[in-house]
Protein backbone atom coordinates (compact mmCIF):
# COMPACT_ATOMS: atom_id res chain seq x y z
CA UNK A 1 0.00 0.00 0.00
CA UNK A 2 1.23 3.51 -0.77
CA UNK A 3 2.03 6.40 1.49
CA UNK A 4 -0.24 9.09 2.90
CA UNK A 5 0.39 12.49 1.36
CA UNK A 6 -1.20 15.89 1.72
CA UNK A 7 -2.63 16.67 -1.75
CA UNK A 8 -3.00 20.43 -1.27
CA UNK A 9 -0.92 22.47 -3.68
CA UNK A 10 0.49 25.91 -2.94
CA UNK A 11 -0.94 29.16 -4.40
CA UNK A 12 2.04 31.13 -3.14
CA UNK A 13 5.11 30.22 -1.11
CA UNK A 14 3.07 30.05 2.10
CA UNK A 15 -0.60 29.92 1.06
CA UNK A 16 -2.24 26.63 0.04
CA UNK A 17 -5.37 25.97 -1.94
CA UNK A 18 -8.39 25.04 0.20
CA UNK A 19 -9.50 21.55 1.11
CA UNK A 20 -12.24 21.76 -1.51
CA UNK A 21 -9.50 21.15 -4.09
CA UNK A 22 -8.10 17.99 -2.49
CA UNK A 23 -9.55 15.72 -5.18
CA UNK A 24 -7.96 17.77 -7.97
CA UNK A 25 -4.66 18.04 -6.08
CA UNK A 26 -4.59 14.32 -5.45
CA UNK A 27 -5.38 13.53 -9.09
CA UNK A 28 -2.69 15.99 -10.24
CA UNK A 29 -0.01 14.33 -8.09
CA UNK A 30 -1.02 10.75 -8.88
CA UNK A 31 -1.24 11.27 -12.65
CA UNK A 32 2.19 12.93 -12.72
CA UNK A 33 3.71 10.14 -10.60
CA UNK A 34 2.07 7.53 -12.81
CA UNK A 35 3.66 9.15 -15.89
CA UNK A 36 7.08 9.13 -14.20
CA UNK A 37 6.68 5.50 -13.14
CA UNK A 38 6.05 4.46 -16.74
CA UNK A 39 9.52 5.68 -17.65
CA UNK A 40 11.41 4.23 -14.66
CA UNK A 41 11.13 2.93 -11.14
CA UNK A 42 11.17 5.43 -8.29
CA UNK A 43 12.64 5.07 -4.83
CA UNK A 44 10.58 6.27 -1.86
CA UNK A 45 12.94 9.24 -1.39
CA UNK A 46 12.74 10.20 -5.07
CA UNK A 47 8.95 9.88 -5.01
CA UNK A 48 8.73 12.18 -1.95
CA UNK A 49 10.94 14.72 -3.68
CA UNK A 50 8.76 14.69 -6.80
CA UNK A 51 5.59 15.11 -4.71
CA UNK A 52 7.09 18.03 -2.82
CA UNK A 53 8.08 19.76 -6.07
CA UNK A 54 4.73 19.08 -7.74
CA UNK A 55 2.84 20.70 -4.85
CA UNK A 56 4.75 23.92 -5.55
CA UNK A 57 4.20 23.92 -9.35
CA UNK A 58 1.37 26.47 -9.30
CA UNK A 59 1.24 27.05 -13.08
CA UNK A 60 1.24 23.33 -13.88
CA UNK A 61 -1.46 22.74 -11.25
CA UNK A 62 -3.62 25.60 -12.58
CA UNK A 63 -3.37 24.18 -16.12
CA UNK A 64 -4.35 20.73 -14.85
CA UNK A 65 -7.26 22.18 -12.86
CA UNK A 66 -8.49 24.17 -15.87
CA UNK A 67 -8.79 21.00 -17.95
CA UNK A 68 -10.42 18.96 -15.19
CA UNK A 69 -14.17 18.38 -15.00
CA UNK A 70 -15.92 19.95 -12.03
CA UNK A 71 -15.72 17.88 -8.89
CA UNK A 72 -19.09 16.97 -7.43
CA UNK A 73 -20.34 13.77 -5.89
CA UNK A 74 -22.37 12.95 -9.00
CA UNK A 75 -19.56 13.94 -11.36
CA UNK A 76 -16.77 11.75 -9.90
CA UNK A 77 -17.37 9.08 -12.57
CA UNK A 78 -16.36 11.56 -15.30
CA UNK A 79 -13.28 12.47 -13.29
CA UNK A 80 -12.39 8.78 -12.95
CA UNK A 81 -12.84 8.13 -16.66
CA UNK A 82 -10.85 11.16 -17.83
CA UNK A 83 -7.79 10.43 -15.67
CA UNK A 84 -8.16 6.63 -15.38
CA UNK A 85 -8.32 6.88 -11.59
CA UNK A 86 -10.28 4.56 -9.32
CA UNK A 87 -11.47 6.94 -6.59
CA UNK A 88 -12.11 5.44 -3.16
CA UNK A 89 -13.50 7.70 -0.42
CA UNK A 90 -13.03 6.54 3.15
CA UNK A 91 -13.97 7.98 6.53
CA UNK A 92 -11.83 7.57 9.63
CA UNK A 93 -13.21 9.67 12.52
CA UNK A 94 -10.45 8.54 14.92
CA UNK A 95 -6.92 7.32 14.33
CA UNK A 96 -7.56 4.17 16.35
CA UNK A 97 -10.56 3.13 14.26
CA UNK A 98 -10.37 1.48 10.85
CA UNK A 99 -11.43 3.56 7.82
CA UNK A 100 -14.94 2.86 6.49
CA UNK A 101 -15.67 2.96 2.78
CA UNK A 102 -18.07 5.73 1.77
CA UNK A 103 -17.62 5.46 -2.01
CA UNK A 104 -16.17 2.73 -4.22
CA UNK A 105 -14.77 3.35 -7.71
CA UNK A 106 -17.15 3.20 -10.66
CA UNK A 107 -14.55 2.03 -13.20
CA UNK A 108 -12.72 -1.31 -13.32
CA UNK A 109 -9.30 -0.28 -14.63
CA UNK A 110 -7.04 2.52 -13.46
CA UNK A 111 -4.78 3.76 -10.68
CA UNK A 112 -6.26 3.61 -7.19
CA UNK A 113 -6.71 6.96 -5.45
CA UNK A 114 -7.83 6.92 -1.82
CA UNK A 115 -9.26 9.99 -0.10
CA UNK A 116 -9.33 9.50 3.64
CA UNK A 117 -11.54 11.92 5.51
CA UNK A 118 -10.59 12.59 9.11
CA UNK A 119 -11.67 14.90 11.92
CA UNK A 120 -15.36 15.03 11.09
CA UNK A 121 -14.94 15.09 7.29
CA UNK A 122 -12.56 18.05 7.16
CA UNK A 123 -9.24 16.65 5.99
CA UNK A 124 -8.45 14.51 2.96
CA UNK A 125 -5.29 12.70 2.08
CA UNK A 126 -4.42 10.61 -0.90
CA UNK A 127 -2.84 7.23 -0.76
CA UNK A 128 -1.33 5.57 -3.79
Amino acid sequence: MGQLIDPRCFKTRKERYGQEENVIGCAFIITRLRDKLKAKTLSRNNENQIISRLRRQTKMYEDFKEGAPSVTWDNLIQFEQKYQLRIWILSQPEMKSLPKTIRKPQIDDGTDMYLISRKKMTTSYCLR
